[in-house]
């Protein structure tokens, strides 16, 4: 199980090692990151190819290391970008 984010006001988060996703589609109609990256990695472990909003999926986690690392926390989602690639 992917674990939910505490704070409905985040997408997805990183601490102490930990990540967090949201499984809602409030952010973005349609696109759940946590039932997102549990497909993806799903498909990854059958060998099926993954559809493009999946494999953003699975790059949100190297998303978040980065955040960490940097200190630099995001302050809203791009909605345009997740649009665009739920429609491939």
């Amino acid at each position: 199980m992917i674990p939910p984010v505490a704070n409905a006001n985040l997408f997805a988060y990183e601490e102490n090692g930990r990540f967090y996703f949201s499984d809602t589609g409030e952010w973005v109609p349609g696109f759940k990151p946590a039932t997102e990256l549990s497909d993806a990695l799903s498909r990854i472990n059958t060998g099926e190819r993954l559809a493009c909003i999946e494999e953003y999926a699975v790059e949100t986690p190297w998303h978040e290391m980065l955040h960490g690392m940097t200190g630099i926390q995001a302050t809203q989602i791009p909605t345009r970008m997740f649009l665009l690639l739920k429609a491939y």
